[in-house]
């Protein structure tokens, strides 16, 4: 892989029921000296908070998560111990294909754009349409905002996108969450076997 001036991950492992995985690999434009281990703490607890606001009790987040380093051809990775935390909605979870899309823009284009996948659904979330709850919806809104304010920014990593056509990682301008449940059909045919 290329050098990526100015980028980081945060690569984030879940665990759900039946043996179910997912990750989020979430990108940022780092200002001034790569996080320190207590920054980078610091963000993927906040990033947990974000996860609070809907994850399933049957689903978890933590354990093996990593920064990454991209600024070097070889990239440098940054293991932390994290505590597993698990999710505070109570009650029976959707499959583990289905996720919450949140869609982060950092430029005009598809190009400048991403999405994260958030696994881990609760039923009690979700209406007989497959609509989200629009509480949910804000409260996952909110959260990211405030994660990208008070945790992110002082510490020198500001969400970002990786546009592979420019080879940069562009600052994220806005976020929003898709109403309907997404539903991953590669997910669906790894599950299967």
């Amino acid at each position: 892989m290329p050098a990526v001036p100015l980028g980081a991950q945060l690569i984030v492992n879940y665990n759900g029921p039946g043996g179910a995985t997912a990750l989020n690999v979430l990108g940022f434009q780092v200002a001034g000296a790569f996080p320190t281990l207590a920054e980078q703490e610091a963000i993927f607890e906040g990033w947990q908070e974000v996860l609070s606001q809907y994850l399933s009790n049957q689903w978890t987040s933590g354990g093996s998560s990593k920064f990454i380093d991209l600024s070097d051809e070889i990239p440098v990775e940054y293991e932390f111990p994290q505590a597993v935390v698990g999710g505070e909605t109570a009650g029976s979870c959707l499959p583990a294909q289905c996720a919450i899309c949140v869609s982060i823009d950092a430029r005009a284009g598809r190009n400048g754009n991403g999405r994260i996948y958030l696994p881990g659904l609760p039923d009690g979330v979700i209406s007989d349409a497959s609509v989200i709850d629009g509480t949910v919806i804000t409260n996952i809104q909110d959260e990211y905002l405030n994660w990208y304010q008070t945790v992110c920014a002082p510490a020198g990593a500001i969400p970002a996108v990786y546009s592979r056509e420019l080879g940069v990682v562009l600052i994220v301008q806005g976020v929003s969450v898709d109403t309907i449940v997404d539903t991953q059909r590669r997910r669906v045919a790894r599950l299967d076997t």
